[in-house]
């Protein structure tokens, strides 16, 4: 953020929009709110013998499933798609194993954010008095001008021997457009439905009614409001222990309001003798033109005979 973008408006409409979410969850889908998170009707379930460890509801259909929980926030940094071609593509392909979309949020001194923040340190308690002891290593928030973030994040590709089953699916082309993640998908790393992310753009119609409609990823920017969807997992390290990460499922942009109007105070703070009140006259089209001259003269001269 610079000193266009204006903090203090962002951080009230952010609370407002966090308040107005606070009664949207769906827990009959596994669906929560995580400024109203209540864990007493969740738990933590492993993914195979050695595999991770999710926040988990329990579904009438299928036993186990993910909780999917929902935070709103500000957006201070992102590694979004598309993914252009790199010159060396050889050097991305070896790349794959940690190549990921990433967005920070922050609440900027939001206090409904720092609510859902210390939400989240009730999850990780969650996760540490269920995991065998000493496993799960200490949670690290992130910090941006003394503020909490998270770091929300999601892999391009699954290596094949961590698929659990799932296969290859197809790329939205507004993910993609340029194919290039397609053409580094083969029989080792796959894009499985782990690694999707859905991106959406909230719109409010004339009569009110809320659409969210698919959107390219590269329509997100740093200062955009925006509702995220992670699930809450703990990944195995290479020293057999885990890790409490928030793996991305899904971003909403919900507002661009102050974000609009930062860029375009930056666009006017280029020309410091910008005058927003002066309004300039039109020019004749063709000032040197003899018609135009003659007729002009012709006009005065009515003006004068009919006095």
């Amino acid at each position: 953020m610079d000193e266009f973008y204006d903090t203090h408006e962002a951080v009230r409409k952010l609370d407002e929009i966090i308040r107005g979410r606070r009664k949207t969850s769906n827990a009959a889908n596994g669906v929560y709110q995580l400024i109203e998170l209540n864990l007493d009707s969740l738990s933590v379930s492993q993914e195979g013998v050695r595999g991770a460890w999710f926040l988990c509801y329990n579904s009438e259909d299928t036993g186990h499933e993910a909780a999917y929980i929902r935070v709103q926030g500000i957006i201070t940094s992102k590694l979004l798609p598309p993914v252009s071609r790199p010159e060396n593509f050889n050097q991305m392909k070896k790349a794959r194993p940690h190549m990921r979309q990433a967005v920070t949020l922050s609440g900027l001194g939001s206090k409904e954010f720092q609510v859902a923040v210390a939400n989240v340190e009730k999850v990780y308690l969650h996760f540490y008095n269920r995991l065998p002891e000493g496993t799960l290593l200490p949670m690290d928030l992130g910090h941006e001008s003394g503020d909490a973030t998270l770091d929300l994040a999601c892999r391009y590709f699954t290596h094949k021997n961590a698929t659990f089953g799932q296969t290859q699916e197809v790329i939205s082309s507004l993910v993609d457009p340029e194919g290039v993640l397609a053409s580094l998908c083969d029989a080792d790393f796959l894009y499985t439905a782990n690694n999707i992310v859905d991106y959406k753009a909230r719109t409010i119609q004339e009569n009110g009614t809320v659409r969210y409609e698919d959107c390219s990823p590269a329509m997100f920017k740093v200062g955009d409001i925006v509702e995220a969807t992670v699930v809450f997992a703990c990944l195995p390290t290479k020293e057999k222990q885990f890790r409490m990460t928030f793996l991305l499922k899904a971003l909403t942009q919900l507002n661009t309001d102050e974000r609009n109007s930062a860029a375009i105070l930056r666009m006017r703070s280029r020309f410091p003798n910008f005058n927003r009140n002066t309004v300039r006259k039109r020019k004749p089209t063709y000032v040197d033109d003899e018609e135009v001259h003659e007729a002009r003269d012709r006009f005065c001269q009515m003006r004068i005979d009919a006095e």
